[in-house]
């Protein structure tokens, strides 16, 4: 990771930023408009033709989950996830990326081409950037009392494990939206007791300048599933960016 770009352009905050950015999901609603292209030429000319076609009317947060606790050194990908909100704060869309090997080596090497590959596979245009690490993801689980999955519970740190003992990078990220579903089904449950008011101590100043807080505690909590939609990529929604990043180095 280049010290240079990321700690300007990416804002480290506490993993309450992901919860009031929409740590939930609700119902499998795959996205007509996810753009799959396999050749690389095609893929630019395309991505630059949406460039100033990109919905104007919903604000789009990038969330990169890191392996690291510690912001200042190199820090391995882990997950890709954007999280949409409509322009009356009322319906939240996430969406899962798959870490692919040009992903990670984007990650790494060129960051600030990482979030223009994300960005275009949405619809929208990506707002602001976010790093969570697996310690603040699993402090945000332990804070709702746990998760459910298949039967059995879950605190933070299985559920990471849930995700992490599988390599496969696809399985991986279905295991995520796994993890999120189950979390928006806890937060369900607690209702009118998730306060997230409560929270707003913990988020980082600057990152209060960038986000509507406001609007989005008063639309979203207390959650309902119902107005959250999820879609999760596969890495075949992502060859095209092998082969770009292979050609580039």
């Amino acid at each position: 990771m280049q010290s240079s770009y990321w700690p300007k352009s990416f804002i480290f905050t506490t993993s309450l930023v992901f919860a009031i950015l929409g740590a939930c999901v609700g119902s499998i609603l795959a996205m007509q408009n996810t753009i799959t292209i396999t050749n690389p030429l095609e893929a630019l000319t395309e991505l630059h033709n949406l460039h100033s076609t990109k919905s104007k009317n919903t604000k789009t947060y990038l969330v990169v989950g890191i392996n690291t606790d510690n912001s200042s050194a190199t820090s391995d990908l882990d997950s890709l996830w954007t999280i949409s909100f409509s322009g009356n704060y009322d319906r939240v869309i996430l969406t899962g990326v798959p870490v692919t090997p040009s992903l990670e080596y984007q990650f790494v090497n060129t960051p600030k081409s990482l979030t223009q590959s994300v960005e275009g596979l949405i619809p929208s245009s990506i707002d602001a950037e976010f790093i969570l690490n697996r310690k603040q993801f699993a402090w945000l689980i332990d804070e709702l009392g746990g998760i459910h999955i298949s039967g059995v519970n879950q605190n933070g740190t299985s559920a990471i494990n849930y995700v992490t003992n599988h390599q496969d990078v696809n399985t991986r990220t279905a295991r995520q939206t796994v993890i999120i579903r189950a979390m928006v089904h806890r937060a369900e449950l607690l209702e009118s007791n998730l306060d997230i008011n409560n929270y707003f101590k913990h988020i980082r100043p600057e990152a209060t300048d960038m986000i509507d807080l406001t609007s989005i505690a008063q639309h979203i909590f207390p959650i309902n599933s119902q107005n959250i939609e999820i879609t999760t990529l596969t890495t075949n929604n992502l060859t095209y960016l092998d082969d770009v990043t292979h050609k580039s180095r």
